[in-house]
């Protein structure tokens, strides 16, 4: 059933009957208003909170790297001695005699 069929035939309870049901979609609208506005509050809350992981995991990352970077350096740096002590000890065998 449409408005139309519902319509009296009185112009003021027409009138009347177009403006209760104005009102009463304009409330939807608010009512729909309110929760898309209550939506984008916990999108804003969940967006800082993904932000504030990625701020998180990029020091983690950034921790990781530089782990891997000093395990580098102290393999070459173990490398370095082991090769200087090695040749000390033919230095020592060859020459020290």
């Amino acid at each position: 059933m449409t408005l139309k069929d519902e319509l009296p035939h009185d112009p003021e309870a027409a009138h009347a009957l177009i403006r209760q049901k104005l009102n009463e979609h304009t409330e939807a609208i608010k009512d729909v208003q309110r929760e898309n506005i209550a939506q984008n509050i916990k999108l804003d809350r969940i967006d800082n909170q993904l932000r504030d992981v990625k701020k998180d995991t990029e020091g983690i990352v950034d921790a990781i790297q530089a782990t891997r970077t000093l395990r580098k350096v102290l393999v070459w740096l173990a490398s370095i001695i082991g090769s200087g002590y090695t040749i000390w000890e033919v230095y020592k065998y060859f020459l020290g005699k």
